[in-house]
């Protein structure tokens, strides 16, 4: 985790396989090389094996299961997905009721996540609500990111179901919130990536590459990899500046 922080993704690579090396069975050492795989190198699909091997070796490892959900979502693999994203949401409540595991948070926002991505936009609306409702009972660290996610999926749902108020409504309060962290000096580039996500499906093609510029310059793997297989870039996919970005020549970054 230390190499990730530093950007340092082969080390944090050669790290996670050396503790496997030594204890196969180290559920930690499987889930810190996926995380290096996928968050680190873009490798959705290494990263969902080694994501495998944890929730097999430890089943009550919330975190796996949540990233699980969101990586089977972007491989398009939705069955999988869902069971992962249940997993989370189960997992989630038992250890706010205290009764196992570590807090995590977000589960109910990446099970919307896999109903969003299927057209289920009811179902992904509610996930989303519950959600919602449960950050603001939060004082979790990352609540304040989460709840920025969980605005911008919001408003794109009601987006695509043609709620001009309801994507409206949600897409000022994940602005501000985004504003209000980069104000404050926080910036990091998952959420980044959520706002420029949030105005390339509204077509705003200047907004979008902006912001999705500065998520590449974060993390630059995954944000590029996520960009390119994100239906919610499509409005504005075949723009000059947003081609040039996905490209990495000169004129994206102009």
């Amino acid at each position: 985790m230390m190499h990730i922080g530093r950007k340092e993704h082969n080390r944090a690579v050669e790290a996670a396989r050396t503790a496997i090396e030594l204890d196969p069975s180290n559920a930690s050492g499987h889930a810190a090389l996926a995380r290096a795989y996928w968050f680190g190198k873009g490798m959705l699909d290494e990263g969902i094996t080694e994501l495998e091997h944890t929730v097999a070796l430890a089943p009550d490892s919330g975190y796996a299961y949540l990233q699980l959900a969101l990586l089977y979502t972007l491989r398009e693999r939705y069955e999988r997905a869902e069971h992962a994203a249940n997993k989370a949401v189960e997992l989630q409540q038992s250890a706010l009721s205290g009764s196992e595991g570590l807090q995590i948070l977000g589960a109910h926002i990446r099970l919307g996540y896999v109903y969003y991505r299927q057209h289920r936009l009811d179902e992904a609306i509610e996930q989303f609500q519950v959600g919602l409702s449960f950050l603001d009972s939060t004082g979790h660290a990352l609540r304040d990111r989460t709840l920025i996610e969980a605005h911008q999926k919001l408003s794109a749902a009601y987006h695509c179901q043609g709620d001009r108020e309801g994507a409206d409504r949600h897409y000022e309060l994940a602005v501000r919130g985004f504003k209000d962290r980069v104000g404050m000096g926080v910036n990091d580039g998952s959420t980044t990536y959520y706002i420029a996500s949030l105005h390339g499906l509204r077509g705003d093609a200047e907004a979008a590459v902006k912001y999705l510029a500065k998520a590449i310059e974060l993390l630059p793997a995954l944000a590029r990899v996520r960009a390119e297989i994100d239906p919610d870039f499509d409005p504005v996919r075949e723009e000059a500046a947003f081609t040039a970005l996905m490209a990495g020549t000169p004129a994206a970054t102009a």
